[in-house]
């Protein structure tokens, strides 16, 4: 596995998000991006396929069976 690189993700998805990330913000944002990767890192090691299970879907209207 790569390093998680938090520049390229604020690069690639703050544009695409739609969000505004000013110079004196990029350092916070960074931080708490590498952050996030740690806890996910975290919890994918905790976690395997076997335990996760699907959520139902809501629409509205309609009577649950």
């Amino acid at each position: 596995m790569t390093s998680f690189d938090s520049d390229r993700h604020i690069d690639a998805l703050a544009p695409a998000l739609g969000l505004e990330i000013r110079p004196e913000w990029r350092a916070g944002v960074a931080g708490f991006l590498t952050v996030a990767a740690a806890m996910a890192e975290l919890v994918e090691a905790a976690v395997d396929d076997s335990m996760a299970e699907a959520a139902p879907v809501y629409r509205p209207g309609e009577v649950a069976r």
